[in-house]
């Protein structure tokens, strides 16, 4: 008679119950070899760096490597590679990821690799040639279908080079990008332009989170092509735009767009909602005053809408402390029709405050009133399987 511990499908479910435990984990895997297999495929699911631990991150990363190297058939069991050398997360500058490390680690041969996040401050385009190309064979595995990449680049041809022959699977971005120049460099990416569809394959995009700082020396009607030219941008079901930058908003344009997640800024110009017919779910965010851009948004949402909500973020009690622009507010949420639920995210001296602010709001059972508890993406992100 068979032992329930060499059940494959009993021991799997058991040791799931350890997966947040690494020492369960390996002592799990010292029980018999048919236990091997499903503490290994745990243990290096998704391998993370501890900050501020006894072992350095550029240690663990280098240990990581070592260990794939010498025994590569545990690569197959990495899932997700999130690599973070941002310096405002050390105490000790000299904690940061090497170069040479993050070189190692991107030329393993992932295979079955599906998520990939790299976060840092430093200057990518200062990156040696063996780790750009390091870089473009790490984002080649087929199998990657979400991508995090926040970096700063000294121009934005530096970024484009990165997306040489990067994965058909990618479905999920989120891309935050700080260009350093002064677009000398522009006219190569100009020149770049015209040849965009023979560099690389169209790529569809289910969501994408995008920010750039600095791209002002820039022609916006050229960053966003040049950017994400390997992407397209018109099967979204899920955008958030967010950082001080001026969007071009027609290059974004979708009709199965269903999520749209924006930062209200002072300066910032009306998003035309007609350029997503099937909207579903509205969410601004609101780090000052309320702006005349959210009424010029709101004024371009016809009659036929198919809105289901509008989520407003107010981050600082400073944005309710225009009297005037809340009343101004009140009257065009009351007002749109078809009538849209409205959610207001808020602390909590602000609710009994926008309780006086909103009256027709909340007399026609409009308004919900709630606190801050997840990231917008995250809190908003659900609603595409629900309404798919």
């Amino acid at each position: 008679m068979q032992s329930p511990l060499d059940i494959p499908e009993l021991v799997e479910h058991c040791i799931g119950f350890l997966s947040n435990s690494n020492p369960d984990l390996i002592a799990s895997a010292l029980v018999a070899h048919s236990w091997l297999h499903p503490a290994q495929s745990h243990l290096f699911r998704a391998p993370h760096l501890r900050n501020g631990g006894v072992e350095s991150s550029e240690h663990q990363l280098l240990r990581l490597h070592n260990i794939l190297e010498a025994s590569p058939h545990l690569i197959r069991h990495v899932r997700e590679l999130s690599i973070n050398r941002n310096y405002r997360n050390y105490t000790f500058r000299e904690d940061r990821i090497t170069n040479t490390t993050l070189a190692k680690i991107c030329n393993l041969e992932f295979t079955r690799l599906q998520s990939v996040s790299i976060s840092e401050m430093q200057q990518l385009s200062e990156l040696s040639i063996p780790l750009a190309n390091a870089l473009q064979r790490l984002l080649s595995a087929p199998s990657i279908c979400t991508l995090r990449l926040h970096a700063t680049f000294s121009d934005l041809f530096t970024l484009i080079q990165i997306w040489e022959h990067c994965s058909p699977a990618i479905r999920h971005l989120d891309l935050s990008v700080r260009l350093y120049d002064d677009g000398f460099r522009q006219g190569i990416v100009e020149d770049f332009l015209p040849g965009i569809s023979d560099r690389a394959p169209s790529i569809p995009l289910q969501s994408l989170r995008i920010s750039f700082s600095r791209s002002h020396a820039y022609d916006q009607h050229t960053l966003i092509p040049c950017a994400l030219y390997p992407f397209v941008l018109s099967h979204l079901t899920a955008l958030n735009i967010h950082g001080e930058w001026i969007v071009p908003w027609k290059h974004f344009e979708s009709s199965t767009l269903q999520i749209l997640d924006v930062k209200a800024m002072k300066r910032g110009s009306a998003i035309d909602l007609s350029l997503f017919p099937n909207l579903l779910h509205l969410r601004m965010t609101l780090v000052q005053p309320i702006p005349p851009m959210m009424f010029g948004t709101l004024a371009t949402i016809s009659s036929a809408h198919h809105i289901r909500t509008i989520f407003i973020r107010f981050c600082f009690d400073s944005s309710i402390s225009n009297h005037s622009r809340c009343v101004q507010l009140d009257f065009t949420l009351s007002n749109l029709h078809p009538p849209i639920p409205i959610t207001f995210e808020m602390s909590f001296s602000q609710q009994d405050q926008a309780k006086g602010l909103f009256p027709k709001l909340l007399s026609a059972n409009m308004l919900r009133l709630i606190t801050f508890r997840r990231e917008p993406w995250n809190v908003l992100e659900p609603s595409i399987e629900t309404t798919s």
